[in-house]
């Protein structure tokens, strides 16, 4: 079961790692062209995530509901610190104090 989380955590940790190489990238582009490149990886992450998803749930067939919800669940966390870093970067959401 163990071997079943740590997979999930890890396969989520490489897709966020994916995204912030993604973010720094693309960070010194218009904001146009950013925010098409950041919503089109988000996108195509998504799509590979699912399937390895389902290659998982083929993997661990007596743990399935621990590593979709593992998976569902640090996904989620991982993508809301991706966005969250995003709008720092671009202090488009206003996280500095500058008083």
């Amino acid at each position: 079961m163990i071997l079943v989380i740590l997979t999930a955590v890890t396969i989520c940790a490489i897709n966020f790692l994916f995204s912030i190489i993604i973010i720094r990238l693309n960070f010194t582009k218009e904001f146009r062209k950013f925010s098409k490149i950041i919503l089109l990886s988000l996108t195509i992450r998504l799509i590979i995530m699912l399937v390895i998803a389902w290659i998982g749930f083929n993997l661990f067939p007596d743990y399935t509901g621990i590593f979709a919800i593992t998976l569902i669940s640090t996904f989620f966390i991982l993508t809301m610190i991706e966005i969250l870093y995003t709008h720092y970067r671009t202090n488009y959401l206003n996280l500095k104090n500058n008083n």
